[in-house]
């Protein structure tokens, strides 16, 4: 799901308005919604803590796209099933 996807989906969730959440990352209700409605918006680090603060989750889940899930299964097709989680246990020691 992608960014806007998310923050959009969360912020109804937790009954917030635009101008709730835009009041509380310090912006104007018009920015949340051209974070949520318009391709290729920019937010900053600052801002993306802030949002994802203010609905609960975290900033990396705001921003996974699902490209590193696709990568670890396009590995392990490649090298074999469960490749990329035995070479993470190895890298811990484990």
């Amino acid at each position: 799901m992608q960014t806007a996807k998310k923050i959009h989906f969360l912020r109804k969730a937790k009954g917030l308005t635009l101008e709730e959440l835009g009041t509380i990352v310090g912006s104007p209700k018009s920015y949340v919604w051209d974070i949520e409605n318009k391709p290729n918006v920019r937010v900053s680090g600052d801002k993306i803590f802030r949002i994802a603060k203010a609905l609960g989750t975290t900033a990396d889940y705001l921003l996974d796209d699902g490209s590193q899930r696709d990568l670890v299964a396009e590995i392990d097709a490649r090298l074999g099933a469960g490749w990329c989680e035995e070479f993470a246990n190895r890298l811990r020691g484990e």
